[in-house]
């Protein structure tokens, strides 16, 4: 007679460190978020370089979108909408944003958004971690992103 005890204990041991190597390797792919594209993905400000507080607007976030046609980008800066075009690398990382046209409407975040596109323009490089989007004119860092849902 065989006894059932002695083939049960090992063969839940290894059903026990089956499912625990499975929920192991779950956990890894969920902390893991996909990033998000670079193009067609409103990103809204959350950082620029020397800039300690960032102002906020009554009327909208304020946002920067690249779009895929045509390397056209567009954005609103706190007061004014804002449009230009943009070259990209995606290989190397590389970014150029360039020709910027925005409306003249004045209010007293206007500093603020001579800086905010000035900073746009010096961007180089860009990286993205899950939903952020960091900006750099070389080593230095000028403005970060979060990704948001719709497009404004």
């Amino acid at each position: 007679m065989i006894n059932k005890s002695k083939i049960a204990i090992p063969f839940l041991f290894w059903i026990l460190l089956l499912l625990t190597a499975s929920c192991a390797g779950s956990k890894k792919k969920q902390s893991k978020i996909a990033p998000q594209p670079f193009m067609e993905t409103m990103w809204k400000i959350t950082y620029l370089e020397g800039v300690e507080t960032l102002p906020s607007s009554a009327k909208k976030d304020i946002f920067v979108l690249f779009q895929d046609d045509a390397k056209s980008l567009r954005g609103f800066a706190g007061c004014n909408n804002f449009s230009g075009m943009y070259q990209i690398d995606q290989t190397a990382k590389k970014l150029s944003i360039s020709g910027f046209m925005a409306t003249k409407m004045s209010c007293p975040l206007l500093k603020f958004e001579y800086d905010y596109l000035g900073k746009l323009e010096k961007a180089t490089r860009y990286e993205i971690e899950g939903k952020k989007l960091s900006l750099y004119q070389d080593a230095l860092l000028l403005a970060t992103f979060e990704a948001q849902a719709g497009v404004q």
